[in-house]
């Protein structure tokens, strides 16, 4: 009679010839790999968990399956053995402001970690672009839309939506109702940034409720990006999702996501199949310009469409949303501001030309303030420089490594921001201070492949801010720090899920 060993010797002769050979292959490669990871990969000197070193399934953990937490843990990584930690098989994160600078403040050499930006789903994007020479010649077409010398034209476009909101708060002032000025801010943006970059804006400051369930579910798509990156198939077949599906199926404001997304697809596509050429908004800019004509077809426009619309959203409406918060929570300092502000339109001062109000000191202190501590891109920023040996600290950091850094443990180190979550102004007027808070103050991070909006950004905080100073009083209603900290990092800084976001009644 056979025993049990002979019925499995039995049974593993009756499995397909690959099958076995896989089977084998992966009980042998598991150990090797463990084993080259640990001690033999050009980073096995650098500390950090074992585990890390071993397997991405740490960071996916951390990340997707907790929501968003390995930013805390890389935090506890750099507590536990120093500021060069290991924390995936090939990338390492540096915590030395002094390394940011020497990382990330050149020109020309640094790629983009793809694994890691694929979470976006727009591999064909300029955002999304790896290698440097190819996102220079992506990036150039569209560089003068977002220079110094645009800001004239954005204001147009700036002022004319911050009409738009400032006539919805009136209705609010006039019933009451207390309203969320997190959704308002996000309408505000999406409606300024889509009407640069597209023929048609979005009119979400139209919306009933200012877009509400809109907005939740985009930033709800956070989750889904952090998934994206290990099974970067999740964000394409989403759009790929019939109509009626989304529908009848998907959670409320998926619809009105997926139509807004589909709508600037229409747009883009529509402009990159016309025989207009002009620069009257960004992506017709794109379509007139010199880059080859691979890089003008419909599907390349429609994924930079999509990700400047995206980039110029939530960025922007999350550091307006906080600014205002500890204004408000803070009426000392609202008062201060608002003493400047006053002088300044007393004197005939332009409450909508940026120039001017950028003259403003204590106005130019609150903006810096609100960008250190809205860390409105809280994702590290890897790069990899396939040619660079670095040493931070001692550490050698091989060349093509993804190194990175993140801004939000940047602007909350207490050796460069003494008491980092407060929200305290001075520390950029104070003469002992001003300097040193300036010189780490990095929101659109460094170098050339820094933040593409930034004056498109600022434009629109300057803006926006003080029209809504001046014209409206505000009152926080049933709102606490709780509703707008970061709770889950998901590149940008999301709070608990049930965070209300920023709510005041208009008086």
């Amino acid at each position: 009679m056979a025993g049990p060993e002979d019925w499995r010797l039995s049974l593993w002769w009756q499995l397909p010839p690959y099958l076995g050979a896989i089977i084998v292959s992966a009980a042998l490669f598991f150990p090797v790999a463990v084993i080259y990871r640990l001690y033999l990969h050009p980073l096995s000197h650098v500390p950090g968990p074992k585990l890390a070193a071993i397997t991405p399934l740490y960071e996916f953990y951390h990340d997707a399956c907790r929501g968003g937490k390995y930013y805390w843990r890389i935090q506890e990584m750099h507590q536990e053995h120093g500021p060069v930690v290991r924390i995936s098989p090939n990338a390492v994160h540096v915590n030395d402001p002094e390394f940011f600078d020497e990382l990330y403040n050149v020109v020309g050499r640094l790629d983009k970690d793809p694994k890691f930006y694929r979470m976006l789903g727009l591999p064909q994007s300029t955002f999304q672009t790896t290698t440097h020479a190819l996102h220079r010649v992506r990036r150039k077409p569209i560089s003068k839309f977002f220079a110094s010398s645009a800001v004239p034209t954005i204001e147009g476009i700036v002022n004319s939506n911050l009409e738009k909101l400032c006539a919805r708060l009136e209705h609010y002032r006039q019933s009451g109702q207390p309203v969320s000025l997190s959704d308002a801010f996000r309408c505000f943006t999406t409606d300024a940034i889509s009407e640069y970059v597209l023929p048609h804006g979005y009119n979400l400051l139209g919306r009933e409720e200012f877009a509400a369930s809109y907005n939740q579910q985009l930033r709800d798509l956070g989750i889904v990006s952090l998934w994206n990156r290990t099974f970067p198939f999740l964000l394409p077949l989403s759009m790929m999702t019939p109509r009626w599906i989304v529908k009848h199926f998907a959670p409320p404001g998926a619809l009105e996501t997926f139509d807004v997304q589909m709508g600037i697809a229409k747009q883009a596509r529509s402009i990159a199949t016309s025989s207009e050429r002009s620069d009257r908004t960004v992506i017709h800019g794109l379509m007139n310009s010199d880059l080859p004509h691979e890089e003008k077809m419909p599907p390349r426009v429609v994924q930079d469409a999509w990700a400047l619309v995206l980039a110029g959203t939530e960025t922007t409406a999350v550091t307006l949303e906080k600014m205002v918060f500890y204004l408000l929570n803070n009426r000392d300092l609202l008062q201060t501001l608002k003493n400047e502000i006053d002088a300044f339109t007393a004197q005939g001062g332009n409450l909508q030309s940026t120039t001017a109000l950028r003259r403003l000191p204590y106005l130019n202190a609150v903006v810096s303030e609100g960008q250190r501590l809205a860390i409105a891109v809280s994702g590290r920023l890897p790069r990899i420089d396939s040619n660079i040996t670095y040493v931070c600290k001692g550490i050698q950091i091989p060349h093509g490594t993804s190194i990175s850094m993140s801004i939000a443990a940047m602007h909350y180190n207490p050796d460069i921001y003494p008491d980092p979550a407060r929200f305290d102004p001075e520390r950029f007027l104070r003469p002992a201070e001003k300097a040193h808070s300036e010189a780490y103050l990095v929101p659109f991070g460094k170098g050339s492949r820094m933040c593409l909006g930034k004056e498109f950004a600022i434009t629109t905080m300057y803006l926006a801010l003080t029209q809504i100073l001046v014209r409206f009083d505000l009152e926080l209603f049933e709102t606490t720090l709780k509703d707008i900290e970061m709770a889950h990092e998901m590149f940008a800084p999301l709070p608990a899920a049930d965070a209300k976001g920023v709510r005041v009644v208009v008086q």
